[in-house]
This record gives structure tokens, C-alpha cells and sequence, in this order.
């Protein structure tokens, strides 16, 4: 008779308890929640969907809803929803990044530049770059718009322009999408001689960090430059096996755009330089180097002046008197 008696009350206990969570369920139904399809999520690896509930109260929640539950329409009308919900987050990042881009460059055309509103205003677009579109958006050609220092020039390029009485009017950086990467840098010697050029070439790389970190820019993440050969502006070539220095150097990029690139190297932004692409490198390469005046008229582009040549060439003459011959 116990035993009866115990399993009567289990049947009693059990059904009181499913009528209970019952009854709490519908109210939580009717009156608890809010279903917000926007919200839906889909899992490309499962036949789940995350279905997001926020109850009026402010609290979230979110159950897992098997996809056999929803249609063809319903699925395809979440995910369109999600795609315009993305674009228009690229849309409003633009505007910022452009709004950011315009006070940089007013700072930078202006007479009198405030480097620290350069600085503040770099800082804040970085937050605003992604790593995917650095990879992709690096391949091109680019022209120096602005650095804030001589240093970084000099690091990213060949040095040369330290030497006692040269100047580096412009430089140049191509990434190619195979992975080479050439850097040009137009040097102007002090005296009657034309500009020079120098390049280094080797290849790029952009490495990332492998925490999975994807909105922005981190630390971590480097655009690697490695150089394994110099042509200077006697076009001298010298690679590894004739003495030159292999090196890398490490750079951030800030932000980068169809338009614009910003990097800086070391921590912090201490070196700050802006690129803008440039679509007819050949040309504007061309115009900083002086040309031969007597093939301007000559189909095609005349060849740069060497300056090793042209001193000869000068010493060879006979007809006129040199400045040291004045006494003859």
C-alpha cells in the first residue's frame, strides 16, 4: 500500500509542475518578449538560426531555432535584411573616414599646418579601416603626399637622401599583386646637375594578427617591405651577392582607401606619412627628372640625364675654354 501511495503522488507532482512551466511559457509568449526578426542570424556551418529575443523590460535572450521551421521567402528575406543592415554600416563609415580625410588634408595644404590635428585626426580613422580591406586595397601605385618628418623617408626608402648636399623631392611606392614592391625616390643634388633617382626593389607582405581580431587595426597587424636590391643614379644595380643589405621594414597602416593610404612606423604616430594613389606614375616620374632638352621634340620619352655623363661630356669639349682655363 505504501508503494501505491508514492506513486500516485509522483504522477500528481509531475503533471502539477508540467501545467506550471506550461502556463509560464504562454505568458512569456504573450506578454514577456519581443521577437525581433532583424535580429536573426545564420549560421553557415548548421542548420540552426539565432533567434534574438529582447524582453520589454531590456533584457536579451536568444534561442536556437532549427531552419526547417522557417521557408525559402522567410530565409531570404533575413539574409537580405542583414546585407543592407552591412551596407549601410560601410556607408556611414565612409562618410567619417571622408569627414576625417578632409580635415587632414585642409591641415596639410594649409600655410600654417597644426601637426596635432593631423595627429588626432589620423588616430581617430584608424578605428575606422579594416584589416580584409588593407590586403586588398594595397596593390597600386602610390605618391608621398605628406610626412611629418624627414626620418620615415629615409627608412622606407634608400637613405641616400642623407648625403651631404641631396633632397628628396618625391617618392613612390608600387605593390604589385604578386608580391613585389618597388620604391622610387627623386633626389636633388646641390649644383648644375639634374635630379636623380634612386630604387630599391624586393616584395610585400601583409601580416596579420592570428587572434581572429577583425574590426580594426591591430598593433599586431604589419605591412612588411623587404628589400634585396638598389639601383642608384648612376644606375649602378647592386644585390645581395654584390653587397647589398637585405632589410625589412615594419609598417602600420593607419588607414587606406581606393584613394588614400596613411602608415606610420614604430609605436605610437610619432612618424606619420600620407599617400595618395597615383594613376600615371610613368608621367609624373618623368616631369622630376630632367630631360635631355634636345629630345624634347623626339617621339616617346627622352631618357633621364646621368650626371656622371654629362660632367664628362662637358670635360671632353675643347672648343671653349674651361672656367680653369681662363688664362689661356
Amino acid at each position: 500500500g505504501r508503494h501505491l501511495f508514492l506513486k500516485v503522488l509522483m504522477q500528481v507532482m509531475s503533471r502539477t509542475i508540467g501545467c506550471a512551466l506550461l502556463f509560464s511559457c504562454c505568458m512569456i509568449a504573450t506578454s514577456g518578449f519581443v521577437v525581433q526578426p532583424q535580429s536573426l542570424t545564420f549560421a553557415s556551418s548548421s542548420a540552426t538560426t539565432r533567434l534574438a529575443l529582447r524582453s520589454r523590460g531590456g533584457a536579451r535572450t536568444a534561442v536556437m531555432v532549427s531552419d526547417e521551421y522557417m521557408t525559402r521567402k522567410q530565409r531570404t528575406k533575413m539574409k537580405k535584411q542583414m546585407r543592407q543592415e552591412q551596407q549601410k554600416e560601410q556607408q556611414e563609415r565612409q562618410m567619417k573616414a571622408d569627414a576625417l580625410l578632409d580635415e587632414i588634408f585642409d591641415e596639410i595644404e594649409a600655410k600654417e599646418r597644426d601637426l596635432k590635428k593631423v595627429t588626432n585626426a589620423i588616430n581617430k580613422i584608424t578605428d575606422l579601416c579594416t584589416k580584409e580591406t588593407i590586403a586588398k586595397t594595397i596593390p597600386g601605385d602610390w605618391k608621398l603626399t605628406f610626412v611629418n618628418k624627414a626620418d620615415p623617408m629615409h627608412e622606407i626608402g634608400t637613405g641616400l637622401g642623407k648625403l651631404p648636399g641631396t633632397s628628396i623631392l618625391d617618392m613612390f611606392i608600387t605593390c604589385e599583386k604578386s608580391g613585389k614592391v618597388k620604391v622610387q625616390e627623386i633626389c636633388r643634388v646641390v649644383g648644375p646637375f639634374p635630379n636623380i633617382k634612386n630604387e630599391l626593389q624586393g616584395t610585400w607582405d601583409y601580416k596579420t594578427a592570428s587572434s581572429g581580431f577583425k574590426e580594426g587595426v591591430s598593433s599586431s597587424d604589419k605591412l612588411v617591405f623587404s628589400y634585396n636590391m638598389l639601383i642608384d643614379g648612376r644606375d649602378k644595380v647592386t644585390t645581395a651577392e654584390t653587397g647589398f643589405k637585405v632589410r625589412s621594414v615594419d609598417i602600420n597602416v593607419r588607414y587606406i582607401d581606393q584613394d588614400v593610404m596613411i602608415m606610420s612606423l614604430g609605436e605610437g604616430l610619432d612618424s606619420q606619412l600620407v599617400w595618395e594613389r597615383e594613376d600615371n606614375l610613368d608621367k609624373e616620374v618623368g616631369k622630376l627628372l630632367r630631360r635631355d632638352l634636345t629630345k624634347e621634340d623626339v617621339a616617346g620619352a627622352a631618357a633621364p640625364v646621368n650626371p656622371i655623363v654629362a660632367i664628362a661630356e662637358m670635360a671632353k669639349r675643347s672648343d671653349k675654354k674651361k672656367p680653369w682655363e681662363f688664362w689661356k
